[in-house]
C-alpha cells in the first residue's frame, strides 16, 4: 500500500495473556497448592502464566497418591484434560484439530499420541462446547484426517 507508513509499535510494551503477577515460583505453588505433578505445574506455568492457577482450579482428583489432581491427556506428556475445557471457554479453541497442532501442539511432538488423545479430546471439548454427536464426530474426523498429514512418532 503505497503512501501509508507504519506507526509507534503499540504492543512492545503489553504483556502477554497470564504475564501479569508472573513469578519463577508459580510451578512450586502449582505443586503445592493443586497437587498436580512437577513437570505438569512447570508446562502449565510456561503455557498459561498465571491463568495457570485458573486451569488447575478445574482439574479433578487423579484417584493416585501423586499427582493427586489432574488427569492427564495421554500418559508421557504433562497436559492435563482440564486444559481442553479452560482453552474452550477461555481461549476461543473451537475444533480438535486446533487443539492438538497449536495449543498443545502434540501432533507435531508424537503424531501417534495425538491420534490416540483425539477421541478423548472430541469428547471433551463436545461437552465443553455443547457439540451434538454429529458435531463432534465431525470435528474427530477432520482431526484425525490433518493427523495423517503429521510424520514423526
Amino acid at each position: 500500500m503505497k503512501g501509508l507508513k507504519a506507526g509507534p509499535c503499540v504492543t512492545d510494551t503489553m504483556p502477554l495473556r497470564g504475564g501479569v503477577g508472573y513469578s519463577r515460583n508459580i510451578p512450586v505453588q502449582l505443586v503445592q497448592d493443586f497437587g498436580v505433578s512437577e513437570e505438569t505445574a512447570k508446562h502449565l506455568a510456561r503455557t498459561y502464566g498465571v491463568n495457570a492457577f485458573e486451569v488447575c482450579k478445574l482439574t479433578k482428583p487423579s484417584g493416585k497418591k501423586w499427582p493427586r489432581f489432574g488427569n492427564v491427556l495421554i500418559e508421557g506428556y504433562p497436559y492435563l484434560e482440564c486444559e481442553i475445557e479452560y482453552c474452550c471457554k477461555n481461549e476461543m479453541v473451537v475444533t480438535v484439530k486446533d487443539m492438538l497442532t497449536l495449543r498443545t501442539r502434540l501432533a507435531y511432538l508424537n503424531s501417534a499420541a495425538a491420534l490416540e488423545a483425539a477421541p478423548k479430546v472430541a469428547d471433551l471439548m463436545g461437552k465443553s462446547l455443547g457439540w451434538s454427536k454429529a458435531e463432534t464426530k465431525r470435528q474427530l474426523d477432520e482431526a484425525l484426517a490433518a493427523l495423517t498429514e503429521f510424520g514423526g512418532s
